[in-house]
């Protein structure tokens, strides 16, 4: 709060979701990605963007049919396919939220990025015309500055004219769970007004490789859309997937100003630090109980509040159960009471944009009020006892968290709730 007049209390700025634009292995359109949301459509099928024949993973989500040119005024061959995904999905937000940036001042939006390995595809394109040629005048420039991590967000803020930051979140696969957080921060403490906020991520073969020695992907080889079966207990790993996701945050009474359609208000945003281990989390689950718990607290509501849960859900042997005990831990005897969804199945694992991806499934669930299902759930495991969601459910959901956790032992959480209008 604001105290600037002792006559005068300033509330905190409330902070709203008023565009989605995706790009995904299940859909390029915002109509067609929650479509196979909410039918349970996966995206999963055999890799085809590089050769697998010698791995024991066949099976990813890659995006399919995308033309950046169909959303910007740019090359495809210049840019990354990170950045391809994220300037699409950005510009795919904009158009949804229908805000005139020219109308705006230029340095009251901003725009921050989620990913983990953008920059790595010129990178390695580099060093593989260096050392074949030994002539640095071979190297293309281009490759030189897309291979920060930061130049996504850089990209975005250049095509679309956003001028007021370009900041790049990197903190693994809870990196565009971050970026929405930060954003959403920025525009409550008064620093800008519009905040496109999201990540995107590429499916490079040196990632896809490293999971694979890794053993945290599925080596199922029977159906593809059967790959991926979060809870279960015949799960044994992930569904590597691409894509980006973006989400326009507009401060609540610029948006009604307006006349913008609010799909969801932004209400808390809560993120950690085990500093357990490089890849596993904690056995009690204390990266996601701290992650949920600050979320909760900055958004000043009770456990009880929350309705829906939008899971990490990696279907992974560890993953699973200690995220459902983190979750009963956090929640107690109302853990019960909780729908909860994991959707990776659906969409792959898109590592740094996973977060963003699933954030607009929350926010679409909040919207549509309708509850997506958690896929080739059959045979729940035995420290998998909450109320997963299997087919999709019509539900009054008011409040609803999304959880992402990243190596490293990063967790963050989001918090939302329904259409500010109506509160």
């Amino acid at each position: 709060m604001n105290f600037d007049s002792p006559n005068r209390i300033e509330m905190p700025r409330r902070v709203v979701v008023t565009g989605i634009g995706v790009v995904a292995p299940n859909g390029n359109t915002l109509d067609s990605f929650w479509d196979s949301i909410v039918t349970g459509t996966s995206a999963a099928a055999p890799v085809t963007k590089f050769d697998v024949s010698q791995l024991p993973v066949k099976y990813a989500a890659e995006v399919k049919d995308f033309r950046l040119s169909d959303h910007v005024d740019a090359k495809e061959g210049r840019y990354d396919r990170t950045i391809q995904y994220g300037l699409g999905a950005a510009a795919q937000a904009l158009a949804n939220s229908r805000l005139d940036i020219k109308s705006m001042d230029p340095e009251r939006i901003g725009i921050v990025e989620g990913t983990t390995i953008s920059g790595s595809e010129s990178v390695m394109k580099t060093q593989k015309i260096f050392l074949q040629s030994r002539d640095y005048r071979k190297v293309h420039p281009y490759n030189v500055v897309a291979g920060y991590c930061g130049e996504g967000s850089s990209t975005i803020s250049q095509h679309l004219g956003i001028q007021g930051a370009a900041i790049t979140y990197c903190s693994g696969c809870a990196s565009s769970n971050d970026s929405i957080g930060h954003a959403a921060k920025l525009i409550r403490h008064d620093e800008f007004d519009v905040m496109l906020a999201g990540g995107a991520e590429e499916m490079h073969e040196m990632l896809f490789v490293g999971f694979c020695k890794l053993r945290s992907m599925s080596e199922w080889l029977g159906e593809p859309d059967r790959s991926m079966r979060p809870f279960d207990r015949s799960r044994n790993g992930f569904v590597l997937g691409e894509g980006a996701a973006f989400l326009v945050l507009e401060e609540r009474s610029h948006a009604l100003a307006r006349g913008a359609t609010i799909l969801a208000e932004v209400l808390g945003h809560g993120r950690t630090s085990e500093a357990y281990h490089p890849t596993a989390p904690h056995p009690e689950g204390v990266g996601y109980r701290a992650a949920m718990e600050r979320a909760l607290k900055d958004a000043r509501i009770v456990p009880e509040r929350i309705s829906h849960i939008n899971a990490h859900g990696s279907a992974t042997k560890q993953n699973d159960p200690i995220e459902t005990l983190a979750i009963k831990h956090v929640f107690g005897e109302h853990a019960r009471k909780l729908s909860v969804t994991a959707t990776k199945p659906i969409t792959g694992h898109l590592m740094g944009a996973s977060g963003a991806v699933e954030a607009a499934v929350t926010v679409m669930t909040l919207h549509k009020q309708s509850i997506p299902p958690t896929i080739n759930l059959s045979n729940p495991d035995s420290g998998c006892d909450l109320d997963y969601v299997k087919e999709p459910r019509p539900y009054p959901v008011k409040t609803a968290m999304c959880v992402n956790a990243g190596f490293g032992g990063r967790y963050s959480c989001l918090v939302f709730g329904e259409d500010a209008r109506t509160s």
